[in-house]
């Protein structure tokens, strides 16, 4: 089969794993960058870059080696993908998206402002803030931090 082109991933976790699978069984290679050595990606076929998601020279690195790039997991140096793609590599989902989605309270307000539905949700940023958004909601409430939390790991009832 005819190589199509490199696909670069930063993450080269489990969904890097199946995006690997399918892009090699469609005749794409695909690099990953990820911090551990024999990434899920890697294991079946990825060509791995070892390094941090935030470090920007690995994620140019990454970029040097692929004809496109792509996320599994948004906890990465949006900025550099910005970067990027302002210099022509093509960079789905866009770096305005996952900088979006790096912000749980922006993804949000910006959910309900396109008629998508969401639980209710307020800002908290002190304690005020907080005794009024647990009253409003009953006295139970899930609080998430904005920033870096994934998997439960972030949050607090």
């Amino acid at each position: 089969m005819k190589q199509r082109g490199t696909i670069g991933i930063v993450g080269g976790g489990q969904l890097a794993r199946m995006l690997t699978e399918a892009a090699t069984a469609l005749g794409f290679k695909v690099v990953a960058l990820d911090p551990g050595p024999n990434c899920p990606a890697a294991q079946v076929g990825a060509e791995q870059i070892i390094g941090d998601l935030y470090d920007a020279k690995a994620i140019k690195s990454l970029a040097e080696k692929a004809d496109y790039l792509t996320i599994e997991i948004e906890h990465l140096d949006a900025k550099i993908l910005e970067d990027l793609a302002a210099d022509g590599k093509p960079v789905n989902p866009s770096p305005k998206t996952i900088a979006l989605i790096q912000d749980k309270l922006a993804q949000k307000q910006f959910l309900r402002e396109h008629g998508v539905p969401v639980a209710d949700f307020a800002e908290i940023t002190d304690t005020v803030s907080a005794e009024q958004a647990l009253k409003s909601f009953g006295g139970t409430m899930l609080l998430k931090t904005r920033h870096g939390a994934y998997d439960g790991r972030g949050n607090a009832v």
